[in-house]
């Protein structure tokens, strides 16, 4: 008999208010991706970069995931539950993507 295992296919998005970039959260049973979109660009060449958060979370098919945007509009946030695990910044010439420290709670 073989093994049935459930899918885990997470999906969350969101565009900063000025609408230049947008963030994608996808996950399955494989992998973990946050991503940083330029909403400028064709559907094909928006992710300009990506975090692989696979192997730093663990997320349960029903664990609350969701993104969004820092009131500043200048770093978005992936939240895991109520935890805010990464964040992409926008604020430089090279966005870039990281697990959080301590004092980036202060942003959201």
């Amino acid at each position: 008999m073989p093994h049935h295992f459930a899918v885990i296919d997470i999906y969350e998005s969101a565009i900063q208010s000025k609408g230049q970039f947008g963030v994608v959260f996808k996950r399955d049973d494989e992998s973990a991706y946050f991503y940083l979109l330029d909403m400028h660009k064709p559907a094909g060449n928006a992710i300009i970069a990506a975090l692989d958060v696979g192997p730093a979370i663990s997320v349960r098919s029903d664990a609350p995931v969701r993104v969004r945007w820092s009131e500043v509009s200048s770093v978005a946030g992936l939240f895991v539950g109520d935890v805010l695990t990464a964040i992409f910044e926008t604020h430089s010439d090279e966005p870039k993507g990281r697990f959080v420290m301590h004092e980036d709670f202060r942003l959201f």
